[in-house]
C-alpha cells in the first residue's frame, strides 16, 4: 500500500523527502497511510538540489552525500526500500558511513 501511494506520487512528479516508518499510519482497516508531507515537493525533472537535512539519516540515500544535484525520484525509492527492511526486521537502520564522514 505505501510502495502504491509513493508511485501514486511519483506518477504526479511528487517526491515525498522523508519516507520512514513513522511516517506511515496504519488506520482502522489495517490500511497502510504515508504522512508528513512537510518535505514534499513538485519536482519538474529528474535532477534537482537535496541539501543534507532532507529526509532522516538511515533512511536517506547516499548519493545525497556526494553530490548535491540528485534524483530525488530515485532518493525516495531508497528510503522506501530501507523503510520496508526496517520494518520487517525492527531494526533501525544504522546511519550511513558517509554521513558520519561529512559531520
Amino acid at each position: 500500500q505505501v510502495a502504491d501511494a509513493v508511485h501514486y506520487l511519483h506518477s504526479k512528479n511528487i517526491v515525498h523527502g522523508d519516507i520512514k516508518p513513522a511516517n506511515i499510519l496504519l488506520s482502522g482497516e489495517d490500511q497502510a497511510v504515508l504522512s508528513d508531507f512537510g518535505l514534499s515537493k513538485c519536482v519538474p525533472n529528474q535532477r534537482v538540489e537535496i541539501f543534507m537535512n532532507y529526509g532522516t539519516r538511515g533512511f536517506m540515500a547516499p548519493e545525497i552525500f556526494g553530490d548535491s544535484r540528485v534524483n530525488p525520484f530515485k532518493v525516495d525509492m531508497y528510503a522506501l526500500g530501507v523503510t520496508l527492511w526496517s520494518m520487517a526486521l525492527k531494526k533501525r537502520p544504522a546511519p550511513s558511513i558517509d554521513y558520519l564522514y561529512h559531520v
